[in-house]
């Protein structure tokens, strides 16, 4: 397996669609490696064989995609996929590993019961009635100790495979929003929509044109209420900064606004002018000033929402 790649990914996209050929690792193809690796270093090859080959033979399919250079939303679809079988796998892994501990412990007491009974030939009755009710206290704890791991592990499996089934529908949705690029990064699932369908040049009221775009936009955040969303401004760097600092944040709150007026609660809701400091291109060409002049809308959940801008 290839050495997991440090550092951030950055990402090229096109002007228009709604998913793109990555240039570099995506995060979520290295999450999937990380998964499968950290699977490994709990033997899930050797205890739960099965699942790890077929977590294994879902990560080649990743990897196929990506050195294929197919679109990012099927190579993050497949990786997505291959993180959670990992997870599973590990998951299993360590639930077989709790099972064999605890038939050693058990195979442990037979033997030291068995040894008990011959002490209990030798020592006074009362005494040796006294020790093995102490020998059955302690089976009995034992034995719901691991009963409840056994438990906490399938619980864990559960949730696992329920939020990655989710964070791939939500993705699979998003992706739906017409002239929209969508993509998965370490701030989370990020809506890329275009300065220009939104507002004219230099002016933060939204086109009428961009009204439906953002009715889809709502329908989805409104199905995933649980996630806090930011709202982020950018522009290119023609002109200076204090005027594009102010542009970008006006027009992330109309973006906000817009939502809100739709029924997504101001609580959830978080915007935020970054100027030109952020660009995703080059701002010497036409086409990638046209990049950077964009709002993007980022879902992450509200336990992992952090103070950083």
């Amino acid at each position: 397996m290839r050495r997991l790649a440090l550092g951030f990914i950055v990402f090229a996209f096109s002007a228009v669609g709604c998913a793109t050929v990555p240039t570099m690792v995506p995060q979520s193809l290295l999450d999937a490696r990380t998964a499968l690796q950290l699977a490994q270093k709990d033997h899930a090859d050797l205890l739960v064989a099965e699942d790890f080959q077929a977590a294994k033979r879902q990560l080649d399919k990743a990897e196929a995609s990506f050195v294929a250079e197919q679109n990012l939303a099927t190579i993050e679809d497949l990786a997505f996929e291959a993180q959670a079988d990992a997870q599973i796998a590990q998951a299993n892994a360590r639930r077989r590993q709790a099972d064999q501990e605890y038939e050693e412990v058990q195979q442990a007491l037979i033997t030291q019961q068995t040894m008990l009974m011959a002490l209990l030939q030798k020592n006074q009755a009362l005494h040796s009635a006294m020790r093995d009710l102490q020998k059955t206290q302690a089976d009995k704890t034992l034995a719901d100790q691991k009963t409840a791991e056994a438990q906490a592990a399938k619980a864990e499996e559960a949730r696992l495979r329920a939020a990655a089934e989710r964070e791939a529908e939500m993705l699979r949705k998003a992706q739906q929003i017409k002239n929209a690029q969508v993509t998965r990064d370490t701030r989370g699932l990020v809506i890329n929509l275009s300065g220009k369908v939104l507002f004219d040049s230099g002016s933060s009221r939204l086109q009428q044109g961009a009204l439906s775009q953002l009715d889809q936009v709502a329908l989805l955040l409104k199905e995933y209420a649980d996630y806090h969303v930011k709202i982020e401004g950018h522009t290119d760097s023609t002109g200076d900064l204090l005027t594009n600092n102010t542009l970008s944040q006006a027009r992330a709150e109309s973006v906000l606004n817009y939502l809100n007026q739709k029924g997504i609660l101001l609580d959830n809701l978080q915007a935020v002018g970054l100027g030109p400091t952020r660009p995703l291109a080059s701002n010497s060409t036409t086409a990638g000033r046209q990049l950077n002049r964009r709002v993007e809308i980022i879902l992450e959940r509200k336990t992992e929402k952090t103070n950083a801008p």
